[in-house]
Parts: C-alpha cells; sequence; structure tokens
C-alpha cells in the first residue's frame, strides 16, 4: 500500500482526534477534519493554525449527517483525492445507561452514512479506520448485549475480572456495522479497527474547562485529585486496561501506512493499571499533589492477580507499537497540566465549583 498523501479525520472525540490530526501532520500527510460544530471547528484552528494557514490542513463542519449528501462538501470538492478515511465518532456510552441504546444506534448510523458518501463519493480510498475506543465506564453499572437490545442493570457493578470481557462485547458492538457494509457491499477498500479501553494522556487541543475533560483524564483529576487529601482511601480499579493517546494516534498513523493491517482489528493496551499506582506516581512526581492524593499503601498494587487483558499481539507484530508511553510518561505531563488548567479557571472564577460530571 503507497504511502498516504491526503486523509480525512472526522472528529467527534476531540481528544483523540486532535492527537490523531497532530500524528499526520507531523509525517507531512495533508489532513481534512470533518466536524460537527463551529466550537470544535475553532479549536481545531486555534490549536493547529500554522498547518491551516499553510494548507496543510483545512476543517469542514457537518452538522446534521443525516442530511441528503451530508457528507459530499467534505468528501468530493477537494483538490486532492483522499487515500484514507479515519473515522473517530465512536460512541460514548452514558453512565447511567438510559440513553446508551439511542447513543449507540446514532453511532452505527454515522458509520454507516459515512461508508456508504465514501462508497459512492471518493472511489480513491483504499482503506477506512475505524477508533472503537468506546467509554467503558458504564460496564460498572450496565450489561451489554451484542444482539443490540438495551443494556440492562447489572446486580451489583462488574468486579476487574469481568471488565474485559464486557468491554470486548461493546467494542464488537461498535465495530459490526463497518465489517457488515464491507461484506454486503464489496466496496473498493479494506478496513481496519482500533481500539482502547481507558485512554489517558495530555490534551492537544483547547479545553476550556475541567468540565470537558476525555473520561480517563476527568478520572484522574476528579477521583485522584480532588479525592480529599492523603488519607482518602484510594479509588476503585475501574477499567485497568490502559493506553497513552499519543500511542494510540500513533497507531492510526500505522494503520495508514502499512498494508499488511487491512482488514485487521488491533487493540491498543500498554498493560494494567492500579488506582494504587496511580496515586503513587502522581505523589511522586508531582509534589504539588502529595497532599492531596491518597496515599494508601505504597508499591503494592491494588489489582487482583491474574486479570484478562485483551490481546494486543498483532499491535506491536504489524502496526510496530512495541514501547508503549510509561506510566509516568503519560500521568506525569497530564497532572501537571490539570494543575495548570485548575489555576487558570480558578483565575477566571475565584472561588468557584467544580464541576463534577459523574456524580
Amino acid at each position: 500500500m503507497p504511502r498516504p498523501r491526503r486523509v480525512l479525520i472526522t472528529i467527534r472525540n476531540l481528544f483523540h482526534g486532535s492527537h490523531i490530526v497532530d500524528q499526520f501532520l507531523s509525517c507531512s500527510i495533508s489532513v481534512r477534519a470533518v466536524v460537527h460544530d463551529e466550537p470544535t471547528q475553532n479549536i481545531l484552528y486555534q490549536t493547529f493554525y500554522d498547518a491551516c494557514t499553510k494548507g496543510a490542513l483545512d476543517i469542514v463542519l457537518v452538522p446534521d449527517i443525516s442530511a441528503p449528501n451530508a457528507f459530499f462538501d467534505a468528501l468530493a470538492i477537494t483538490p486532492n483525492p483522499f487515500d484514507v478515511v479515519i473515522h473517530t465518532a465512536g460512541p460514548a456510552f452514558s453512565t447511567t445507561g438510559h440513553d446508551n441504546t439511542e447513543i449507540a444506534t446514532f453511532a452505527s448510523f454515522y458509520t454507516t452514512t459515512l461508508l456508504q458518501h465514501i462508497a459512492a463519493l471518493a472511489p480513491q480510498v483504499r482503506r477506512f479506520i475505524l477508533n472503537t475506543a468506546v467509554s467503558a465506564a458504564p460496564l460498572l453499572l450496565w450489561q451489554p448485549s451484542l444482539d443490540g437490545s438495551p443494556a440492562t442493570p447489572v446486580a451489583a457493578p462488574l468486579d476487574e475480572a469481568s471488565l474485559v470481557p464486557a468491554w470486548e462485547m461493546v467494542r464488537q458492538q461498535a465495530e459490526a456495522p463497518a465489517w457488515r457494509f464491507v461484506e454486503e457491499a464489496r466496496p473498493g477498500f479494506d478496513v481496519v479497527t482500533l481500539a482502547a479501553a481507558a485512554v489517558y494522556g495530555p490534551p492537544k487541543s483547547g479545553v476550556r474547562s475541567l468540565d470537558e475533560l476525555d473520561e480517563g483524564d476527568f478520572r484522574v483529576w476528579r477521583e485522584f485529585m480532588c479525592a480529599g487529601g492523603w488519607a482518602a482511601q484510594v479509588p476503585g480499579n475501574g477499567m485497568y486496561c490502559y493506553a497513552d493517546v499519543r500511542d494510540l494516534a500513533f497507531a492510526h498513523c500505522q494503520a495508514a501506512f502499512i498494508s499488511q493491517a487491512g482488514n485487521q482489528r488491533f487493540i491498543i493496551c500498554a498493560g494494567a493499571l492500579s488506582a494504587q499506582t496511580i496515586c503513587d506516581v502522581l505523589r511522586r512526581h508531582v509534589p504539588e499533589l502529595r497532599d492531596r492524593v491518597p496515599k494508601g499503601s505504597p508499591g503494592t498494587s491494588s489489582l487482583p492477580p491474574n486479570l484478562p487483558r485483551p490481546d494486543a499481539t498483532a499491535t506491536s507484530a504489524l502496526l510496530g507499537l512495541i514501547k508503549y508511553h510509561s506510566v509516568e510518561e503519560t500521568l506525569v505531563p497530564l497532572a501537571r497540566w490539570l494543575l495548570g488548567i485548575e489555576r487558570q479557571q480558578q483565575m477566571q472564577q475565584p472561588g468557584m465549583a467544580f464541576v463534577q460530571r459523574f456524580g
């Protein structure tokens, strides 16, 4: 597969999408970003101002994907054809479970509609890459289903041993529309899917408030940095399989370059991360947090032994993601960035109480 010259990236998840855009721009690949609203368009333009002014990045607004020919301008009106399309608009499932069926239906509709438009309007596209880094938080409260029926409340929150199998089920749901389309329509492009369960790292694009953080970064701030002090209880482990957002972005770029990646599923997983390890790293490397983050039992792991992990072998073998960012390389710059946003937000609104989204 020849090196791509121009890629189109849909961006509803700005955290993932902006890092992916940056990765391709750093490889001198021309990028078009598709966004759904003007605030996202403005943030991307400000983040990548130089690339926009030099013509390396252009941004197209598609506010209503259900409109006839919604992606016509994005796909057909371009000075150079696209080689690869990357779709980062994965479902951000609600932790209440009440609207998860609607969210999953919209995500499936979005993926299918985009694929139909690519097949009709962009015959030069050789690869469709789907980011299925779906939220894992609802798995603590709701049992997913592969047959498309609504999620049902679990009798008790899923324990760590059940999280990965449940997440795999949700991931398969998110991927299904792409694989079904390729099987039925036989388009001129292949499909690659990339997934990660819990994603952390410093945001690339502008974040106006802490309440706009992606789920993983918000968890670090709310559950660890705002836990109530060093003597507070260490938070629960949650989804322990993690990845740095920069490794996820690198994998997307590799998936566009490597021919053998076609029609493959890839898991991005740096390893298992316990809540105690998060506490240890933040307290050891960020002095401002020593009195804020729970101490717990330093040097131990709060994870049970022999927990299942998703198989990321193909990611190393085919995509060349052999060395992931370390826990320190992921969490320390994130924590320092979060402290900076805290100070900025407090200066703008002295005495404010921070919004806590998930209760």
